[in-house]
């Protein structure tokens, strides 16, 4: 999937999330709109000096004014920093035969997984051309996947007229867009120590690929540990509208 763009380093990233609740957006609305799109942490951005950039048709940082990208990815590398990733598509799929539904569309063995853990697949068309790659994960009563942003419009088309298609022949399944959630993704070795003191919860047993619901700092989340930096780390996907949701404590963990 495409690498995500930094948020600089935690260390003056870690406050960003009081601001979940200031600013709400709809993906769909934002992508009928004129490019470039902008997150719910597009003002932050700004804020901290982002060198703004076109990156698969939103708005993005990369580059900070007082980093380096040769500083962030050692600082990445050694203890654990922030990225913005809510550019990218976030979708649920729901039914009965959801799963199945989902087989019919990716490479991989959907029905297979355990639940809570997920997998790597390749979206293809009727002749198995590539159309994106994406992460398809099994949750209580509904599947979650996660898109690439460049891709988002086409993986949609295609999603949302291959739905149809199967409900015509009988199948139950709809497809919900998680227009109202963002994603975050804290990544370093130090990732899990950042995550235990803001939840109080020992995150050592979670296996690479697991997902399950967190509560940090009073904030309901769904984390899984995943991501594409080549370190340990957690992808964060939280509603924009959760009110108080700090991550101020992130700050002492990734020094």
């Amino acid at each position: 999937m495409m690498r995500p763009v930094t948020m600089r380093s935690a260390l003056e990233a870690a406050r960003f999330a009081a601001r979940f609740a200031a600013r709400s957006f709809s993906y769909s609305s934002e992508l009928a709109a004129d490019r470039p799109a902008k997150t719910a942490l597009h003002a932050l951005h700004v804020e901290r000096g982002g060198k703004m950039v076109d990156f698969g048709g939103w708005d993005m940082p990369v580059v900070y004014s007082d980093a380096t990208i040769v500083e962030s990815t050692l600082h990445t590398r050694a203890a654990a920093s922030l990225f913005d990733v809510s550019h990218m598509g976030q979708i649920r799929v729901h039914g009965a035969d959801r799963a199945a539904f989902m087989e019919s569309i990716v490479v991989g063995d959907i029905q297979g997984l355990d639940e809570n853990f997920g997998r790597l697949s390749v979206m293809t068309n009727e002749t198995g051309g590539v159309i994106d790659d994406l992460v398809v994960s099994r949750r209580e009563g509904h599947i979650y996947t996660v898109v690439n942003a460049g891709c988002f419009d086409k993986d949609w088309a295609h999603m949302s007229a291959s739905a149809d298609a199967f409900r015509g022949g009988g199948g139950d399944v709809t497809l919900e867009l998680m227009e109202e959630h963002s994603l975050v993704a804290l990544q370093g070795p130090k990732a899990a120590a950042v995550l235990e003191s803001l939840s109080g919860q020992d995150l050592s047993p979670l296996p690479f690929m697991y997902g399950r619901e967190l509560t940090l700092d009073g904030g309901v989340c769904q984390i899984t540990r995943c991501g594409y930096t080549g370190e340990d780390g957690f992808e964060i996907s939280v509603h924009i509208r959760i009110p108080q949701l700090r991550f101020d404590s992130l700050t002492n963990p990734c020094r």
